[in-house]
């Protein structure tokens, strides 16, 4: 696992517990919504990936993102896009 304690900020077990509870509330098809039940957005979706993945979670659910290709002058933004 990657976690380390932040000083003064974060301990590694606060950290750990945080991934435990994405974990917990991440759907059979990988998806992670908000919070148990709720719903879920492309944004925060890959930002709860990326906290399973440095949590040493990487294949749960054997779902992976990839950032789609755009063209750099479109101001719309990235949106990921899921993988089986």
């Amino acid at each position: 696992m990657w976690l380390h304690d932040v000083d003064g900020i974060v301990t590694a077990a606060q950290l750990g517990r945080t991934v435990d509870y994405i974990a917990s509330v991440q759907l059979p098809s990988g998806m992670v919504p908000w919070y148990d039940g709720g719903h879920a957005d492309p944004w925060n979706h890959t930002e709860a990936l990326m906290a399973l993945a440095l949590g040493g979670r990487r294949r749960r659910g054997g779902t992976r993102v990839r950032l789609a290709r755009v063209d750099p002058t479109d101001r719309r933004g990235v949106a990921p896009v899921l993988h089986r």
